[in-house]
C-alpha cells in the first residue's frame, strides 16, 4: 500500500516536488527518482527541490541506502538536488551515501538555506 502524493511545480530556475502522505513505499520513492531525472531532461532544468517537510515519517536506513545508491545510478551529473525535511526526520545517512557516489545533493530543514545552496552556480 502506498500513499506518497507528489505535486510537481515548474519554476523558471528549478523544479519543485512537494510531497505529502504517509505509509509510502520504497517503490514510490524509486519512481520519484526516475521521474526527477526524466523531468530534468525534458525541461532542461537541472536544479530540483524535493519538499518533504509535510511528511510525518521517512524510511529506515536500509531503504535510505538503497534509494541513495539508486539516485547515484539514475541522476545525471548535471542534476543538483536539495531535499527539505523536518529536522527530526534527518539523519544525513542517505545524503552521505549519495554524495559519496557523486550525487550533488543536500538535505536540510531550513528552506531558505537550502534554496540559497540550490540556486548557487555549480
Amino acid at each position: 500500500m502506498g500513499n506518497l502524493q507528489v505535486e510537481q511545480i515548474e519554476h523558471p530556475e528549478f523544479l519543485e516536488y512537494v510531497l505529502s502522505g504517509n505509509d509510502h513505499t520504497r517503490a514510490e520513492w524509486e519512481a520519484l527518482i526516475y521521474r526527477i531525472q526524466e523531468e530534468a531532461e525534458r525541461t532542461q532544468i537541472w536544479r530540483v527541490l524535493v519538499d518533504g517537510h509535510m511528511l510525518e515519517k521517512l524510511y529506515d536506513d536500509l531503504t535510505r541506502y538503497h534509494l541513495s545508491k539508486l539516485a547515484a545510478s539514475v541522476f545525471s551529473t548535471e542534476l543538483k538536488v536539495g531535499s527539505l525535511f523536518r529536522q527530526e526526520l534527518i539523519n544525513y545517512f542517505g545524503e552521505t551515501v549519495a554524495v559519496n557516489r557523486g550525487v550533488n545533493l543536500r538535505v536540510d530543514s531550513d528552506r531558505d538555506a537550502l534554496m540559497t545552496w540550490l540556486l548557487l552556480p555549480k
